[in-house]
């Protein structure tokens, strides 16, 4: 920054750095040239065709009985190394304009990084590609098809919608995972003048933290970059992600898995107006010590499912038809692919 552009900031009564409108402007203009009417949703567009979800028969019949997808805690993926991706693009966009500006860019991304590992940030997990038979071997043989289109929101332990998820900054919806490297820099370098422009504005005390006020949509924002880059040896996974921000205990729940121990994840249900209103007035009822009926939780729109292998393949189709019947959902297809699916085991 030259003399000419801003001063050097003054530390005020209350030891924060105030920034000149000068110093912002450079900022904007180094960092955001071209990008200013761009949101941090315009990396990654909503993906509106068709989607698949690979698990295994457990996680089926989890999800038909139960009404739900999961989603999980971002440090607690299936690949623990995933968001290492993400930071290193974000450690090179560092150290490439570090020079450029008169803050500490490195010291509120190591900040970042430490609030990551605590960060109530989940995503739950899809592929575009339908009948992929290697994630059908990889992730427990069954495929079930959805509609990207349907409205989900998180639930708490209460079975109520949680109000504390960040609506304002989240367009939702399912959307592609980036795997491309240059568009994983371009994104990278306009989250990075996002940083820049909250570290210019926001307290910086002597014991080294930065102020809360800006810093939990920053975290945010960082923590769904990091969960929708990653590597590009698995582009054909074709993987779409629904990533939510939550900040309610009530709302997280825990089971146990085979990598992590004991991981973290919140419950997505489908949304509709009508089951809020009727679950309102069922909690009203309640509160007022009268006789109540809990609403009929709404069912996910589930297009078809997919099954690797079978013995008895016919057997296998009607067992998964009468789960449907019997959960309420309408007359679904079922396929088994055996054959195709035995030649890459």
């Amino acid at each position: 920054m030259t003399q000419e552009q801003g001063e050097e900031p003054q530390v005020g009564d209350e030891e924060r750095l105030v920034w000149s409108d000068a110093a912002r402007n450079e900022v904007i203009a180094a960092f955001m040239s071209g990008l200013s009417d761009l949101s941090i949703w315009d990396f990654t567009p909503l993906y509106e065709d068709r989607i698949f979800h690979y698990t295994s028969h457990d996680g089926l019949l989890s999800i038909v009985k139960n009404r739900s997808l999961r989603a999980t805690r971002i440090t607690h993926l299936n690949d623990a190394s995933e968001l290492l991706t993400g930071q290193a693009v974000m450690r090179e966009v560092l150290k490439d304009f570090q020079d450029l500006v008169s803050v500490d860019a490195k010291r509120l991304l190591d900040y970042l990084d430490e609030r990551i590992a605590q960060a109530e940030i989940y995503v739950a997990c899809c592929s575009k590609a339908a009948r992929d038979l290697t994630q059908l071997d990889r992730y427990g043989e069954v495929s079930i098809a959805l509609d990207p289109n349907d409205s989900l929101t998180c639930w708490d332990d209460e079975n109520t919608m949680t109000r504390s998820i960040i609506e304002s900054s989240m367009e939702k919806g399912w959307r592609e995972v980036l795997y491309d490297a240059d568009e994983q820099r371009t994104w990278a370098e306009y989250l990075f003048g996002m940083m820049l422009g909250v570290a210019k504005q926001e307290y910086f005390f002597e014991e080294g933290y930065f102020a809360r006020d800006g810093l939990d949509l920053l975290l945010y924002w960082y923590g769904t970059f990091l969960a929708m880059c990653k590597n590009q040896h698995y582009e054909k996974e074709e993987e779409v992600r629904y990533v939510v921000h939550i900040n309610s205990p009530s709302a997280i729940e825990h089971r146990a898995s085979p990598v992590f121990g004991i991981t973290p994840f919140v419950t997505l249900r489908h949304y509709s107006q009508q089951y809020s209103r009727d679950l309102g007035r069922a909690y009203g009822r309640k509160d007022a010590g009268q006789p109540y009926k809990m609403p009929e939780i709404p069912r996910l729109k589930i297009e078809k499912v997919t099954i690797g292998s079978a013995p008895y393949k016919e057997t296998a189709i009607q067992g998964v038809k009468s789960l449907f019947r019997t959960e309420g959902y309408p007359e679904t297809p079922v396929e088994v692919v055996m054959e195709e699916y035995r030649k890459v085991r």
